[in-house]
């Protein structure tokens, strides 16, 4: 009974970080379309929904490999990630001619 419960919780988990994974690439693609993001940052994204898929694979395979997964997620990709998007957002944009 409790393993149950425990797999069930580990859907709802999985079906949230589906969820980031997609929104991630979908801002990677919008971010692509405009002019002004660096390249850099798009590969990061990527690179961090690529991260939160493999993160959701070894959870559902129950595979051990889900810790260190969680481990590079957490406690690489995410931060680089964040402090990129800190750095771009803190940028001074010039205001547009009226």
């Amino acid at each position: 009974m409790t393993e149950s419960a425990r797999r069930a919780d580990d859907y709802l988990e999985n079906l949230g970080l589906l969820l980031i994974a997609a929104g991630l690439l979908c801002l990677t693609r919008l971010a692509s379309a405009r002019s002004g993001w660096p390249r850099d940052w798009q590969a990061l994204s990527a690179a961090l929904a690529f991260g939160v898929l493999v993160v959701v694979a070894t959870s559902f395979a129950g595979s051990d490999l889900n810790d260190w997964a969680l481990l590079a997620v957490g406690l690489v990709l995410a931060p680089l990630w964040a402090a990129r998007l800190g750095l771009l957002l803190s940028r001074r944009v010039p205001p547009e001619p009226a």
